[in-house]
């Protein structure tokens, strides 16, 4: 192949605004029931502790945060992150649930669900003080609990955060009213609860 073609091929992933091909595996989630999804996180770009996360969906590469709030963001900075980690939590149905530090003040996470019953991909983004604790799976869709230590906002105890199946992705990004505080874990009889792994203790 002439060199100037060969410099096309390693460029065109930059031109286009895509994910790089080369990348480090942080993790691999199987999510769904009986119907499986692949999901893996990528990271490439290393740079001073940070590197750019990506999502593949089904062999597809995005940015972790590919969407932009305004015309003037770049999805490779908003995706660039430190102290990222990530587990594939549940017990018969897993989810993806990754948190670490990106372009919030606040400590960033994602919630990635695969529901079959629907037949479609559910995300929850959270940006609290702290990490995710408890996780509740129901064909309705799944709830979301974050410890609220600094009460600032609310006096609760929990921060408690609802993804509708019903009412999709679109409404659970742009029209909900944020998570509700509550002194005690929701009992939602039919869920399936799923307490996650703590982050471990940061420098």
């Amino acid at each position: 192949m002439p060199k100037p073609l060969l410099h096309l091929v390693f460029l065109l992933p930059l031109v286009c605004g895509l994910p790089a091909l080369s990348a480090e595996r942080l993790i691999t989630c199987t999510l769904g029931e009986t119907e499986k999804k692949r999901v893996d996180v990528t990271r490439n770009d290393a740079w001073v502790g940070s590197a750019v996360y990506h999502l593949v969906l089904e062999g597809k590469a995005e940015y972790l945060y590919d969407e932009r709030e305004e015309p003037e963001d770049d999805p490779a900075e908003r995706s660039r992150g430190s102290f990222v980690e990530a587990q594939c939590a549940g017990h018969g149905e897993q989810v993806l649930v990754l948190t670490g530090e990106f372009h919030s003040n606040f400590l960033q996470s994602v919630v990635l669900r695969y529901n079959q019953a629907w037949g479609t991909w559910e995300r929850l983004n959270i940006a609290e003080r702290d990490a995710p604790e408890w996780l509740y799976l129901g064909p309705g869709g799944f709830y979301v609990v974050v410890p609220n230590p600094g009460r600032n906002e609310t006096p609760e105890r929990y921060l408690v955060y609802r993804f509708d199946s019903s009412k999709g992705a679109a409404y659970q990004a742009y029209l909900s009213e944020g998570p509700q505080g509550s002194d005690t874990l929701p009992a939602l009889p039919g869920y399936d609860a799923i307490r996650l792994k703590p982050r471990r203790p940061q420098p």
